[in-house]
């Protein structure tokens, strides 16, 4: 098997931190119920399993334990979900030193998690070569300001080598809480469109886009 998806009530969980899946590639928890406090469940499975995965998806769920399991024993990643609370910036610069393969990240960004400034640094300063798909997703208003998404398109047109770069923002149903509420934000991605350095940006919403992952 090399694709797991679930999406059930916590209780099966339990069984995950017990099974190998020698070519797992995909493993995606597309719920996990409220109050959920057993991260070591999920650690346990990735120690077992993390090293031949590619594509990794604990979505709606953070915990700083789980985050470093991923880059102990994720070696491998091309895309991740990841939820990184907002005192905890360097993670997202450990998980690209150690994920050299990383081509895509959906990361949750405002309110209690990473600010999108402090996300868009990381990423242009750390993100690996092959790095070129970034998807943002805002449960809070975005407060990015147009100089900061500038700065972070300057940043990535210097990079050697340089990637034309895929951005997509994730809307909680119908709500536009991202970077695309600012209308001076969207000129300035329209004017780096032209410039050769953003090769698309669009909007979906999060629960149809989360079980597309591409």
């Amino acid at each position: 098997m090399q694709e797991l998806f679930i999406s059930s009530p916590y209780p099966i969980y339990n069984e995950l931190q017990h099974i190998i899946f020698p070519n797992l590639k995909t493993f995606k928890i597309l719920y996990i119920p409220h109050g959920f406090s057993k991260p070591e469940i999920f650690i346990n499975f990735l120690k077992n399993n993390g090293k031949t995965l590619t594509d990794l998806c604990i979505d709606n769920y953070t915990n700083r334990s789980l985050n470093l399991s991923i880059i102990q024993y994720c070696p491998n990643l091309k895309k991740l979900v990841i939820i990184i609370e907002k005192t905890e910036s360097r993670l997202l610069k450990n998980i690209f030193d150690r994920c050299q393969d990383l081509e895509c990240i959906k990361i949750w960004c405002g309110g209690s998690y990473i600010k999108e400034k402090e996300m868009l640094y990381v990423i242009a300063k750390y993100s690996p070569k092959n790095f070129h798909k970034l998807k943002i997703f805002n449960k809070k208003r975005s407060n990015l300001r147009p100089k900061e998404l500038e700065t972070f398109f300057l940043s990535w047109g210097e990079r050697i080598p340089r990637k034309l770069l895929d951005m997509m923002i994730a809307k909680d149903y119908d709500n536009i809480h991202g970077l695309e509420a600012n209308e001076e934000n969207l000129t300035i991605i329209e004017k780096y469109k032209r410039l050769g350095i953003i090769k698309d940006f669009k909007t979906e919403s999060y629960y149809k886009e989360k079980y597309l992952f591409d």
